[in-house]
């Protein structure tokens, strides 16, 4: 802070904030910091997620519009990220959707792996940490129907992995998923969770699956626009 303080008294500080409106909006945010107001003494920070939407959202946009910019910057994100991400009340009921546009773009892409798995793990994390307690609460109105659509968007995104890295996808995320089913059983023991379970079983009893070459889910719809996913995903 001190240096900082110390680099305000000169012309180059300026300089400086102009070079960094060049950045990535994500890595703009860890300079704000260094330019932010300053009111009553204190240092006025944004948000994370204000930060990257700025004046692009707001609680009047269509879903569509804010599952797209969401899904464009999931992928960019740490799980760390993703988390800030998430205590935004704009983005977070958005989260499911916007992970399945990510899955459906980037099977497309040969080298998909490593990026879907961050952004799925990202997303259980999510749903671990702001999803699902209020679930898993009585005092939660509706929120057996609530867990059952949770369920189903789960269920839907293990349906919609890709064949080419799928073993290695629930490999990866088996963690996660046995921890929100066992979430999940202890709040509500009638909750239907087969097609979760059936998945976990399944990757139990395999062996460690063989790395492969990605090549895209081999029924890539020719590479939609990202606007014909989110409409797909919205219907």
């Amino acid at each position: 802070m001190k240096l900082i303080q110390h680099f305000a008294n000169f012309p180059a500080k300026k300089a400086f904030k102009e070079q960094t409106e060049k950045f990535a909006p994500i890595t703009r945010f860890y300079f704000q910091r260094s330019f932010a107001d300053v009111a009553n003494g204190k240092i006025v920070l944004q948000e994370f997620g204000k930060f990257l939407y700025r004046d692009e959202l707001n609680e009047s946009t269509p879903k569509a519009q804010v599952r797209l910019f969401l899904s464009k910057t999931l992928v960019q994100c740490t799980t760390a990220e993703a988390e800030k991400l998430a205590r935004d009340p704009l983005l977070l009921p958005h989260f499911g959707d916007a992970v399945l546009i990510v899955l459906v773009l980037l099977t497309e892409q040969q080298h998909h792996y490593e990026c879907l798995k961050n952004c799925l793990a990202s997303y259980l994390h999510v749903v671990q940490k702001h999803l699902l307690p209020p679930l898993v609460s009585d005092a939660v109105d509706n929120s057996a129907t609530s867990r059952t659509a949770l369920v189903k968007s789960l269920v839907k995104l293990i349906v919609k992995l890709p064949d080419a890295s799928r073993d290695r996808l629930l490999v990866a995320l088996s963690f996660g998923l046995a921890a929100i089913v066992q979430q999940l059983r202890a709040a509500d023991a009638t909750l239907d969770l087969s097609g979760i379970e059936k998945v976990l079983k399944v990757e139990q009893q395999q062996q460690p699956p063989k790395v492969v070459e990605q090549n895209g889910t081999g029924g890539g719809g020719g590479g939609e626009p990202p606007e014909a996913v989110v409409a797909m995903v919205t219907e």
